[in-house]
């Protein structure tokens, strides 16, 4: 039985690629439902504002806000009134900067006791879960932990414990 190879053609293949690359990057990109007063011109920029003064919008919707001055009229037709407001809000976020592995070897007998030995590394800037890779960097010796909170973990993760801390910020 006779078969034959075709020989990979690299050359062929290149011009498709490019071709196919070539028809995306010339199709024209459509525009959306906001550019309705004018058409975008070639290499400019078109912006659209839209001012809502239908009322729709209640004084200061955002939760937790307040007006912060008396509302001034706008002296436009339809004339609407501007409220300046301001919020009062809370987040808590829990970055963990540390993580611990506690091993234990030995069987706790008198000829052979139980020996701890801890292996710590630090969390990668922000991370705020608990995950093993973004707490990787391997540690020479123990870090200083005053005011951070431990939290360890449950079931086949015993001996590991983050060491972590929680800040408050009102904006």
């Amino acid at each position: 039985m006779n078969t034959k190879h075709t020989a990979f053609k690299p050359i062929a293949l290149s011009l498709l690629v490019s071709g196919l690359m070539y028809s995306a990057a010339t199709q024209r990109a459509t525009a959306s439902d906001l550019q309705i007063y004018k058409p975008p011109e070639g290499g400019k920029a078109t912006v659209v504002l839209m001012l809502d003064t239908s009322g729709s919008m209640d004084d200061c919707d955002l939760s937790g806000a307040e007006p912060v001055l008396p509302a001034i009229s706008s002296g436009t037709t339809p004339s609407y009134d501007r409220v300046i407001c301001e919020s009062s809000q809370t987040q808590t976020v829990t970055n963990y900067l540390f993580r611990q592995h506690r091993t234990r070897t030995g069987s706790g007998k008198k000829k052979d006791p139980y020996v701890y030995t801890d292996t710590w590394t630090s969390c990668l800037p922000n991370t705020t879960a608990k995950i093993a890779t973004a707490c990787s960097t391997p540690l020479g010796l123990p870090p200083s932990l005053a005011g951070l909170s431990p939290s360890a973990l449950s079931g086949d993760n015993r001996g590991i414990e983050y060491f972590s801390r929680t800040t408050t910020t009102t904006t």
